[in-house]
């Protein structure tokens, strides 16, 4: 499940969840770099140009939306926003309205984050992104 760029850059408030994160995911060999403030979150997108933003909605709460669309439009290649909650976290429209890739609800579950990672890091998340369709009939 290797990423291209920069590793991943989980964004929110301080939480638990950023240490649980992270140890998850480097499990698998993603480095996870937490932030917290919107400037620190520039700062690294800017930087390192993280292949995936996740965005901590528990503690963001509608403030991810708007961090989905600011960062779609910086064309970060993968933003999903995640809830620790399974159920009564944020609605799936209006995240992928706001320009996010995704929404992984259950995060606090690591047999729900990390298929679902994987999934999205392979490309199987079952959404085709603009272009793909164009690269497969060229090949």
């Amino acid at each position: 499940m290797p990423t291209d760029r920069g590793g991943v850059v989980l964004f929110g408030q301080e939480s638990p969840f950023f240490e649980y994160a992270a140890y998850h995911l480097a499990t698998v060999g993603l480095r996870t770099t937490a932030v917290v403030s919107w400037t620190a979150l520039w700062a690294i997108v800017e930087a390192k140009d993280p292949a995936v933003v996740l965005l901590h909605w528990d503690s963001l709460g509608e403030g991810s939306l708007k961090a989905a669309a600011m960062l779609k439009s910086q064309d970060i290649r993968l933003v999903l926003i995640l809830s620790e909650k399974l159920y009564k976290g944020p609605d799936v429209v209006a995240v992928l309205a706001a320009g996010a890739d995704g929404l992984i609800e259950g995060a606090l579950n690591p047999r729900i984050l990390m298929p679902k990672m994987r999934a999205w890091l392979d490309g199987r998340s079952g959404v085709s992104k603009p272009g793909k369709s164009e690269e497969a009939s060229k090949a």
